[in-house]
């Protein structure tokens, strides 16, 4: 629902990233953070700051 109210509103970028998605083809999912965000964006430093071992774990 969030989302969709965020579309409506033209004054209001947002972008949707999925965490496993982000571990998964991390290269890929940063690009995308870096050309959302613009410059200064270090992808070398996003990419060293992804830590598999932080995703919460859910029992």
């Amino acid at each position: 629902m969030r989302q969709a109210i965020l579309k409506q509103r033209i004054n209001i970028r947002a972008l949707t990233l999925n965490y496993g998605t982000l571990l998964a083809d991390g290269a890929a999912e940063i690009w995308g953070l870096g050309h959302f965000l613009g410059k200064p964006f270090d992808p070398a430093a996003a990419g060293i700051a992804v830590a598999p071992e932080l995703r919460q774990q859910k029992s």
